[in-house]
C-alpha cells in the first residue's frame, strides 16, 4: 500500500497548512473590520481593539509556524516524496490510497479551478470597475499623483527627486522599484491604477493556483482554505478602495517570489529580491535581520555573499539617483518625508493619524508622540530576539520576516491603513509557498511568473470588455447616468428628446476608454438662451488639458472638440465643462424654476477620426 496521502506526517502537514492559511485569511478580515464596524462602533476604542485582535492573530500565526511541517523546503522535499510515493509492500495488490487520490483529485481540481476562476474574475471586475468609474484624485491618492509627476519628469530626462505641488508641497519618498513600473503605463498612456489592479491580483491568482494544486492531491480542506484566503482578498473593501489610489501594489508581485526563494533556501537569489524591495520602499529593511540570521544558521558560508548581493542590489538601484542630486534625494526619501508626516499628518484636525490600526495612533491620541520611534525600536528588538531563538530551533524564516514587518507597520511613523497590506501579502505568500513545498523550485517560479502574466492579461481583457474604444454617454440610460459625476440635474423629456440640464458652472463626466488614439469629443446640447442674452461660453478640459473654448448660440447642436492622442488615456478620462455664472429662469422672470440653467445635454460621444 502506498504511503503517500495516508501517512500521519501528511495529515499533520495538511492540518498545519490549513491553520496557517486560515489565520492569514482571518488577519485580512480583521484589517477590513473597521470598514464594517464604524457604522455601529463609532467610539475611540474601535481601532485599539482591532489592533489588539490583529496582533493576536499574527502572534497565533507565527506560533503555528514555529515547528515546520514535513516537506518544509521547496524543491528539497520533492525527491524524498517521489522516492516514497510509489513504495509498495510485498504482497500488496491494491494501492487503495493512491486510487483515491487519482479518483477524486481530477474532479476536485476541476471544482477548485472553477471556483478560483469565478473569484478571480469577480476580483478583476471589481478592481477594474472601480478604476473606470473613479478619476484619479490627488486629495485621496497624493502619492500616486507624485509618482505620475515624477515619472513625467524622469521621462523628460530630469531628476525625479524634486518637490511637487498638489497644491501642497510633496516629495518623492520611494525608490525606483516602486515608481519605475509605472513608467511603462505612462508611456503607453494607460491609467496608472490599472497597474495597481494588476499588482493586487497576483496573490489572489496564486491562491487559486495553489487551491487547484492541493485539490489535485486530494487535500480538499487545504484547497478550501486557499479559496477562503482568495475570497478575503476579493471581498476586502479596503483593497477595493485602495485600487483607485494605491501605489504599493507595484512591488507586491515580488513578495511571493521572495517567499518562494526563501522557502527554497536560494539565499543569493532571495537576497537580490530583498534588495530590490528595500530599494523600492525602506520599510522592507525590517526583514533584513531575520533573513541574515536565517542564512547564518542555515548556510553560514553564504552569509557574506548574501549580504553583499543584498547591498549591491540596493546600491545599484539607488546610487545613480543619489549621484544625480544627493540633496534632492535625501530631502525626498529621508528628511522632508518624516518631517512632513510629523508636522502635517500627526497634527491633522481630522484625526486621520489617530484612527488607524497600530500603536502609533494610540500614542498620538494620548499626547505621547515622543515615544513613537522608541516603541518601534523596542518592538523590532523583541521580534528579532524571538526570531533568533525560534530559528535556532529550526523554525521557518518566513513567518518571522513577516513578524518583523508587522512590528514595523504597527509602530510606524506613517500610520495609514495600507501599510498593513504588505504584512498580510507577505504572510499569505509565505503560507502559499510552503503549501507547495513538494514541487521543484523551477516550477514554483514558473507558476509565479504565470500568475503575473495572468493578472495583467485579466485586467487588460476586462478593460476591453467594460470600456469601448469610442464610448458614448446617453443621459437617459443607466450606464450613462453613472458617468455623470457633478453638475447635472434630473432627467427631463420634451417629447422629442430626453436630456439633463447642467445647473452649475462646472459639469464633470467620465469617459472610460479602452483606446488612447486621437478622437473627437462631441457634446449634443442646447444652451439656455434667454432673450437679450449673448452666446454661451463653453470651455472643455480633458484629463487636466484644455481642449479650447467655444461660444454657442441657442438651439440643439453638436459641440465638437478635437482631442489629440496625448490627452487620452486607456482607463478613466475625466471631462470637465466650465461655464460662466448663470441666472435662473425665476430670477429672469421667465418661470418659477429656481435652478441656474446653463446647458441641456442629450449625449456625449467619442468619435474616432
Amino acid at each position: 500500500m502506498s504511503v503517500i496521502a495516508s501517512s500521519p506526517e501528511r495529515t499533520l502537514s495538511e492540518r498545519i497548512i490549513v491553520v496557517r492559511v486560515v489565520l492569514v485569511a482571518i488577519g485580512v478580515g480583521v484589517l477590513a473590520s473597521p470598514s464594517w464596524l464604524q457604522a455601529s462602533w463609532s467610539g475611540s476604542s474601535l481601532f485599539p481593539a482591532v489592533s489588539i485582535v490583529f496582533t493576536l492573530v499574527v502572534a497565533a500565526l507565527v506560533a503555528s509556524w514555529d515547528r515546520p511541517p514535513p516537506q518544509a523546503t521547496i524543491g528539497r522535499a520533492a525527491g524524498a516524496a517521489n522516492a516514497t510515493s510509489h513504495t509498495v509492500r510485498p504482497g500488496a495488490a491494491v494501492d487503495t490510497e493512491g486510487s483515491r487520490v487519482r479518483r477524486y483529485g481530477l474532479l476536485a481540481s476541476i471544482v477548485a479551478g472553477a471556483a478560483a476562476m469565478v473569484l478571480v474574475g469577480l476580483a478583476t471586475q471589481r478592481f477594474v470597475d472601480a478604476v473606470l468609474l473613479n478619476p484619479p484624485d490627488p486629495n485621496r491618492g497624493d502619492m500616486l499623483t507624485v509618482i505620475e509627476l515624477a515619472g513625467r519628469r524622469f521621462l523628460r530626462g530630469r531628476d525625479p527627486y524634486a518637490s511637487y505641488q498638489l497644491p501642497w508641497q510633496v516629495y518623492l519618498p520611494y525608490g525606483p522599484p516602486l515608481w519605475g513600473p509605472f513608467l511603462l503605463p505612462q508611456m503607453l498612456r494607460i491609467d496608472l491604477r490599472l497597474l495597481t489592479a494588476s499588482g493586487q491580483l497576483v496573490v489572489p491568482v496564486c491562491c487559486g493556483v495553489v487551491a487547484v494544486f492541493e485539490a489535485a492531491r486530494a487535500r480538499l480542506i487545504s484547497a478550501a482554505a486557499c479559496l477562503l484566503l482568495l475570497a478575503t482578498f476579493v471581498f476586502n473593501p479596503d483593497l477595493l478602495r485602495f485600487v483607485t489610489v494605491g501605489h504599493t501594489p507595484a512591488y507586491w508581485p515580488l513578495l511571493p517570489l521572495l517567499a518562494i526563494l526563501t522557502a527554497g533556501e536560494r539565499w543569493h537569489a532571495a537576497a537580490a529580491v530583498l534588495g530590490v524591495l528595500i530599494a523600492g520602499r525602506t520599510t522592507m529593511t525590517a526583514l533584513v535581520p531575520v533573513f541574515m540570521m536565517t542564512v547564518w544558521l542555515r548556510d553560514r558560508s553564504r552569509v557574506l555573499s548574501a549580504g553583499l548581493i543584498l547591498t549591491a542590489a540596493v546600491l545599484a538601484l539607488l546610487l545613480p539617483f543619489l549621484l544625480w542630486d544627493p540633496a534632492a534625494m535625501w530631502r525626498g526619501m529621508v528628511t522632508n518625508y518624516v518631517q512632513g508626516i510629523k508636522q502635517i499628518v500627526w497634527r491633522s484636525n481630522d484625526g486621520g493619524a489617530i484612527y488607524t490600526i497600530g500603536l502609533t495612533g494610540w500614542l498620538l491620541s494620548h499626547g505621547l508622540e515622543r515615544f513613537v520611534e522608541l516603541s518601534q525600536a523596542c518592538a523590532l528588538a523583541v521580534v528579532y530576539v524571538l526570531a533568533w531563538r525560534a530559528l535556532r530551533r529550526g523554525a521557518s524564516a518566513l513567518p518571522y520576516m513577516g513578524f518583523g514587518l508587522f512590528a514595523f507597520s504597527m509602530t510606524t511613523v506613517w500610520p495609514v491603513y495600507y501599510v498593513h497590506f504588505d504584512v498580510v501579502v507577505l504572510l499569505a505568500s509565505a503560507a502559499l509557498a510552503e503549501t507547495v513545498a513538494a514541487i521543484p523550485l523551477r516550477r514554483a517560479i514558473g507558476g509565479w511568473a504565470a500568475a503575473i502574466v495572468c493578472a495583467i492579461g485579466l485586467v487588460a481583457g476586462t478593460v476591453r470588455m467594460m470600456a469601448a474604444p469610442a464610448p458614448s454617454i446617453a443621459v437617459d440610460l443607466a450606464d450613462g447616468r453613472n458617468l455623470l459625476r457633478h453638475g447635472f440635474s434630473r432627467l427631463e423629456d420634451d417629447g422629442a428628446r430626453k436630456y439633463r440640464w447642467i445647473v452649475s458652472t462646472r459639469a464633470v463626466t467620465l469617459l472610460p476608454r479602452s483606446s488612447a488614439s486621437a478622437a473627437d469629443l462631441v457634446v449634443t446640447a442646447e444652451p439656455f438662451a434667454p432673450k437679450a442674452g449673448g452666446p454661451l461660453t463653453v470651455t472643455a478640459v480633458l484629463n487636466g488639458t484644455s481642449l479650447g473654448t467655444t461660444q454657442v448660440d441657442g438651439g440643439w447642436q453638436a459641440l465638437r472638440f478635437r482631442v489629440p492622442a496625448s490627452t487620452w488615456r486607456i482607463g478613466a478620462n475625466e471631462l470637465i465643462l466650465d461655464f460662466p455664472p448663470a441666472r435662473s429662469p425665476k430670477e429672469l422672470g421667465l418661470s418659477d424654476d429656481p435652478r441656474h440653467l446653463v446647458m441641456a445635454v442629450q449625449r456625449i460621444d467619442v468619435e474616432a477620426r
